[in-house]
């Protein structure tokens, strides 16, 4: 691309000026002053950045933003809380179409493409419009053994944990949303994650009581409420985003492993990921 004559932002001064090579190096000829200025193209120079247009530079700072609080956010919270990833618990036949194909979808987007897979919910529970609602997103959990995992587990043993990584908040900012709690309680505040980073901190998320994993009264809701905190991503989220895959057993992971039939393909990619730790199932 001829980069000559085009305007350039540089971040660190806000100084504007004016491209005067478009060879390996830019040279700006700084509008306010006679000083010309070299960089290299799209490189960060001794703390200078330099954007072709102020809609970049915008970008740039909004995710440099996201990922400076993030990257404080999820320290507080593996330090203080052992913090892992996000968790989606699923079935081996779904965790077999999520690597074939690349990414989680949502319930709603599963049907939508007219995709067959195994389902795991509670049918009546499918019906509440909480659910409706909640079907257009990826559903994770800030830790396993939420109240909703313990009903899956009871059922089938072949449930398996994907874990993803913290940076998904950063690729899809713009499609997630957070809950301090289950979502079907009215005493649950869902927020965007612009909201998330003002309050993560504050009364409003009791990390104490999602975190925690120990034994408490059936008639405690409101420890039950919290432990189901959720991040919901819209729509879909991709398998480079998955930090560890967990399995109940080794029966399980036989099991997983004769879906895959003759196909190598996704334990020479994901086998390095693939744990088995039944304590994360009790």
């Amino acid at each position: 691309m001829d980069l000559i004559g085009k305007t350039f932002i540089v971040t660190k001064t806000g100084e504007k000026g004016e491209c005067s090579d478009d060879n390996k190096n830019i040279e700006l000829k700084m509008a306010k002053s006679d000083k010309k200025k070299l960089f290299q193209k799209d490189a960060i120079i001794k703390g200078f950045l330099v954007f072709e247009d102020s809609d970049l530079q915008d970008e740039y700072m909004m995710i440099k933003y996201y990922k400076d609080k993030g990257n404080e956010i999820f320290m507080y919270l593996k330090d203080n809380y052992r913090f892992e990833g996000f968790f989606h618990e699923t079935h081996i036949e779904n965790l077999k179409s999520i690597l074939e194909s690349g990414s989680l979808l949502s319930r709603k987007t599963l049907i939508d493409r007219n995709i067959k897979f195994y389902d795991s919910a509670d049918q009546n529970v499918l019906n509440t419009p909480t659910s409706k609602k909640a079907s257009n997103y990826c559903r994770l959990y800030f830790k396993y053994g939420t109240p909703t995992n313990y009903r899956f587990n009871e059922k089938n043993s072949d449930m398996v944990y994907i874990v993803f990584d913290w940076d998904l908040l950063y690729e899809y900012r713009d499609r997630i949303v957070i809950s301090n709690g289950n979502n079907a309680s009215e005493k649950t505040k869902r927020m965007y994650l612009r909201d998330f980073y003002k309050w993560y901190n504050s009364s409003i998320m009791d990390w104490d009581h999602i975190f925690s994993r120990a034994s408490f009264l059936g008639e405690d809701y409101e420890k039950k409420r919290e432990r189901n905190a959720e991040v919901d991503v819209k729509g879909e989220i991709s398998t480079k985003f998955i930090k560890k895959i967990i399995f109940r057993s080794q029966e399980s992971f036989e099991n997983f492993k004769q879906l895959l039939k003759d196909d190598d393909s996704i334990l020479l990619k994901f086998g390095k990921k693939m744990v088995i730790n039944p304590n994360y199932f009790m």
